[in-house]
């Protein structure tokens, strides 16, 4: 092989590795950077007090994303002390949003809550009791 054949393979071969370095570094800044964008935003959409306003009745929409395509957003309804925020602990009610919009809630009375979903829940019963104060979910489905 002549010299200038040589310089012309050494060239190409150094095109490569830096091409190749070029396109790791690239795809390393992506993901990086997407995946700083991952985490959930909260947005609380109805506080209501409770007739004896002993409790309120918070409603919150969030939308969770890993930062690139997935993204998820749901509501849960929280049963809490006027002083307390919303939180794992005191969620009665959770559920993906879909093209169902948001759920409602509305106090019957003051032991009685009522959660409203356009999307037909799939799991637990439709009254359950939480420190005394029933949570029913009632199915009020989309009209056609």
């Amino acid at each position: 092989m002549d010299s200038e054949t040589r310089l012309l393979v050494r060239g190409l071969v150094w095109s490569i590795v830096s091409l190749g370095c070029a396109v790791v570094a690239f795809v390393g800044l992506f993901v990086w950077l997407v995946r700083s964008n991952a985490g959930c935003e909260y947005l609380s959409v109805s506080r209501l007090t409770s007739p004896d306003a002993t409790s309120v009745a918070i409603v919150v929409e969030e939308a969770c994303s890993d930062g690139g395509w997935v993204t998820i957003v749901g509501n849960t309804a929280h049963l809490a002390r006027p002083d307390e925020m919303p939180n794992d602990a005191n969620m009665v009610f959770a559920q993906n949003v879909g093209s169902a919009g948001r759920i409602v809630a509305e106090w019957l009375s003051p032991q009685k809550l009522q959660i409203t979903t356009k999307t037909w829940p799939v799991n637990g019963p439709s009254e359950r009791d939480f420190s005394g104060i029933a949570v029913v979910v009632r199915y009020d489905p989309p009209e056609r």
